[in-house]
């Protein structure tokens, strides 16, 4: 089974996998949950009957999530109190949560987010007693396979990155 799949993917093993059993325990914690795979997982999960925590910006856009009874809490992402805090009774945690732009981006912020958030995300799930951890990122990790299968063999070739974004999931 490739590691790699989309957020529908996702949400659909989620789901598969909790009609026969609950692999996620009591309660998950979803980063970035308002986001578009963030918040198809978590649409998933309840549906499922599987309790869900978002992660959320203070100011984030929350119309993904409209109607669905999900507990949210705010934060930054890189902020270990808010994150433990919320991370308190949760056995698995799905990081979504994810600075996305093409073209001309703030490479800082992109890398505080991307990579200082998933460090910091990691930590409090330490800290926390997290069970589980799925970590989504993006094919751009990979580069340029030259119609090569990208599997957990795939070594990647291509120097340098083709985005920002790309190069901040690698370095996550």
């Amino acid at each position: 089974m490739q590691p790699w799949k989309t957020g529908k993917e996702v949400a659909r093993i989620v789901s598969q996998q909790s009609a026969t059993r609950r692999p996620f325990g009591m309660t998950i914690l979803i980063t970035g949950a308002n986001g578009f795979t963030g918040a198809q997982v978590a649409k998933t999960a309840l549906q499922s009957g599987i309790p869900v925590r978002g992660y959320v910006r203070e100011q984030s856009n929350l119309e993904r999530l409209k109607g669905l009874n999900i507990s949210l809490h705010k934060g930054d992402i890189t902020s270990g109190d808010d994150l433990y805090r919320a991370l308190k009774g949760v056995e698995t945690v799905i990081h979504t949560a994810a600075y996305v732009a093409l073209g001309v981006v703030d490479q800082t912020e992109m890398a505080r987010v991307n990579i200082e958030g998933t460090r910091a995300v990691l930590q409090a799930s330490l800290a926390a007693g997290v069970k589980r951890f799925v970590h989504c990122s993006t094919i751009g990790i990979f580069g340029d396979s030259q119609g090569q299968i990208i599997n957990e063999k795939f070594q990647r070739t291509q120097i340098g990155f083709s985005s920002a974004y790309d190069s901040s999931k690698f370095h996550a």
